[in-house]
């Protein structure tokens, strides 16, 4: 099976893309960029592909719709895969979360056309940022058209149960794919680490970080031990700083910024415990698969893509959402069992391999593009 690639960002691309789009965005562009719609439309011609397989699109603009739908209504043959892996289906500005009322929020999820974020301003940014997310949602749902789609991908059954809220949305057509972990480690675990809890990814105010350090705050003065490191780049690094100091817990926590995976990964490797403390649903959390491969043992809110990769992991703690003392009853928790829990460390991990590694999932992706293609000859 011959494959095309498309795509905006090819730094660090073994290969030349086949289509390329050109850089550059304007705020009219990230509504509807035409040079995208016709760069993508004149690849897909020349191209031809039986199957296009669309990936988050971001701020190539909901006009790569507009030219998967015209090549599919000259090529009716054609089959379309999307993968969504952000909550597009199910909020207007894609996170559902309302920034304003600092909640979780699914109140748009049935709604193909989704109107309130013109009344609410519920995106991160702002009224002017949650007027362009809903302009952009409506022109979606318009270009993406009844039909558009065959199939869909998701990567956690948490986000396909809320995308099948949609009464528009077909849920037999959704199949579930977790995603695939870059970069995984070749060298054997270590043996000893530190007693050490951590924290990476993004520092913005969605992932309820001054709440871990106020819970590993209460967590020393009840007697723990562990120290707290905290790996990445965001908003609120500064706060984040002065929260450490007002606690003072400057010999206990180290924010570090933004770490290149190898220094990441061997901050995991020295590592016991990965805390993800997130108010958002995270529709399939890589932390918690990222952290078990590395041999540490997640600790996470009870709810969305976190809640089910621990589940069907069978691996780690997961504390009430939003809960500062049922954190801190976990940290605690987690410290006491983990030895325990090392044992059945090699089992989890290799299911976890046989799922997440690259070859896995593409042959998993493989087996929907023959069953798309098998479909479209028995119809023929």
């Amino acid at each position: 099976m011959e494959h095309f690639v498309a795509c905006k960002a090819t730094r660090g691309l073994p290969f030349e893309p086949d289509v390329i789009f050109a850089g550059g965005d304007t705020l009219l562009s990230q509504l509807y960029s035409i040079r995208n719609f016709l760069t993508l439309k004149r690849g897909l011609n020349k191209l031809r592909p039986d199957i296009v397989h669309l990936h988050h699109y971001g701020n190539l603009s909901p006009s790569v719709f507009h030219a998967i739908a015209l090549y599919k209504r000259k090529y009716p043959a054609v089959k379309v895969l999307f993968s969504v892996h952000t909550f597009e289906y199910i909020c207007s500005h894609s996170a559902a979360y309302d920034y304003k009322k600092d909640k979780r929020c699914m109140d748009c999820a049935q709604n193909r056309y989704k109107w309130k974020i013109f009344a609410r301003g519920c995106s991160r940014l702002g009224w002017k940022h949650s007027f362009g997310k809903g302009i952009t949602s409506i022109l979606t749902a318009l270009l993406s058209g009844r039909g558009l789609i065959d199939q869909w991908i998701t990567p956690s059954y948490f986000l396909k149960s809320a995308m099948s809220l949609r009464p528009d949305v077909d849920s037999t057509k959704i199949s579930v794919v977790y995603n695939p972990i870059a970069n995984v480690h070749s060298k054997s675990l270590p043996t000893h680490r530190r007693d050490q809890m951590v924290f990476f990814g993004r520092l913005s105010e969605e992932k309820n970080i001054p709440m871990l350090i106020r819970a590993f705050s209460r967590y020393r003065m009840r007697g723990g031990t562990c120290r707290l490191v905290i790996a990445g780049e965001g908003p609120m690094r500064d706060a984040l700083g002065n929260l450490v100091k007002q606690l003072d817990l400057q010999d206990s926590v180290e924010i570090t910024g933004f770490l290149e995976t190898p220094v990441l990964q061997e901050l995991l490797h020295q590592s016991k415990f990965a805390i993800l403390p997130s108010k958002c649903y995270e529709s399939a959390s890589m932390v918690v698969l990222e952290s078990v491969i590395c041999g540490v043992m997640p600790v996470v809110s009870a709810h969305g893509g976190m809640k089910e990769m621990v589940e069907w992991l069978n691996c780690g703690l997961q504390f009430a959402s939003e809960d500062e003392a049922d954190l801190v009853s976990k940290m605690e928790m987690a410290v006491a069992q983990y030895e325990e829990w090392k044992l059945g460390l090699v089992q989890v991990i290799d299911k976890l391999k046989s799922y997440v590694l690259f070859e896995p999932y593409a042959k998993r992706l493989l087996e929907l593009y023959a069953a798309c293609l098998k479909m479209s000859v028995l119809k023929a």
